[in-house]
């Protein structure tokens, strides 16, 4: 209740960063989009990590008050990389892992990446509220573009894994899928770790250092986000390969030869991609092919009927028809036109 009997304006300047980076987020989730109620308990449940990583926090640096002197470079590698990093990063995943795990909307790699994200950014909204309270206007410019964006490439990186993990664990490979949890905890306890020591070392260049560091982990973060999206599957390659001839037989027009191609490089097996393509509507392909030709008649140059089926059967195969029906269409096709210019 305490949010209420303080300056709106500050509350505002501390979240309003969380909520455009979890937007761009959940923008970015193109197969299946989340249920509004399950993405909310995670940025609930990174709220929660916040009290937890505190209290362990705490008696950590008070163990390593005891065993070293607070000026020596042990005592900030220990205290940055596993009381500061391995306590928020561990709470985290812990808590992700609790509420994701077995949740029946896990269907996409890349909802790893956006369970961890939103996680990471309830952690990184509390976190900055309090800071923000605490020391004004001035932090919450300086957290907008260095904290809160810092903890959610730290999810990113933390997403990548468990999304992959999750794969693994759909095909019953538990080694490998043991494995990338495992690195979806070290990977952000590192870059965490490595974040905070940088950012409070007090050496001269250190502080370009750091916005090196900076520079490089957002644009990495950003790129993952981008190419995981883009590249995003269904963690059963069934229902991939289904969901991905459907969109490209009827948005993108491609035929079952580029179709079959594109899931191959892909590593869908030869059993699940001709199980996909069974399903297709076959007359409307052919619907469909007629179309992509009639378009391409439109806009070709010809001096000749031969010309015109000739650019008009190229162009049928590279969208990756079958040499027939692309025959038989552009036959149909060129009759039709003769038809019209005798007419």
């Amino acid at each position: 209740m305490f949010l209420f009997y303080v300056n709106p304006i500050l509350i505002a300047a501390a979240v309003i960063p969380a909520i455009v980076l979890l937007r761009f987020v959940y923008k970015e989730d193109r197969l299946d989009k989340e249920s509004p109620g399950l993405l909310l308990s995670l940025v609930i449940f990174g709220i929660l990590s916040t009290f937890a990583a505190i209290v362990t926090e705490q008696i950590g640096e008070a163990i390593l008050g005891i065993l070293l002197p607070q000026s020596s470079t042990a005592y900030n590698v220990l205290l940055y990389f596993v009381v500061v990093a391995l306590s928020e990063e561990g709470f985290k995943y812990l808590l992700l892992k609790k509420r994701t795990w077995y949740s029946s909307e896990f269907n996409c790699q890349f909802d790893g990446v956006v369970y961890a994200v939103f996680v990471a950014l309830g952690f990184a909204l509390w976190e900055n509220i309090s800071y923000v309270l605490m020391y004004g206007l001035g932090t919450a410019a300086v957290r907008a573009v260095t904290a809160v964006p810092g903890h959610a490439c730290f999810g990113v990186f933390m997403g990548t894994f468990y999304g992959l993990a999750k794969r693994y664990d759909n095909f019953g490979d538990e080694y490998r899928s043991r494995r990338c949890r495992r690195f979806a905890v070290l990977v952000p306890v590192l870059l965490h770790g490595a974040y905070d020591f940088i950012a409070t070392y007090e050496y001269d260049g250190y502080a370009w250092i750091f916005v090196v560091f900076v520079v490089l982990l957002f644009a990495a973060a950003y790129r993952m986000i981008k190419k995981l999206s883009r590249d995003d599957r269904f963690i059963d390659d069934s229902r991939y390969a289904e969901a991905f001839v459907r969109e490209k037989l009827r948005l993108s027009g491609w035929g079952e030869y580029k179709i079959r191609t594109a899931l191959q490089r892909k590593g869908v097996s030869k059993e699940r991609i001709d199980a996909a393509l069974s399903q297709a509507d076959r007359p409307a392909m052919g619907e469909r092919l007629a179309q992509q030709l009639e378009r391409k008649a439109r806009t070709v140059k010809y001096t000749s009927q031969y010309e015109l089926k000739t650019r008009l059967i190229r162009y049928g195969l590279s969208l990756g028809y079958d040499y027939e029906a692309v025959m038989d269409a552009a036959s149909a096709m060129v009759r039709e036109t003769d038809t019209c210019n005798d007419f």
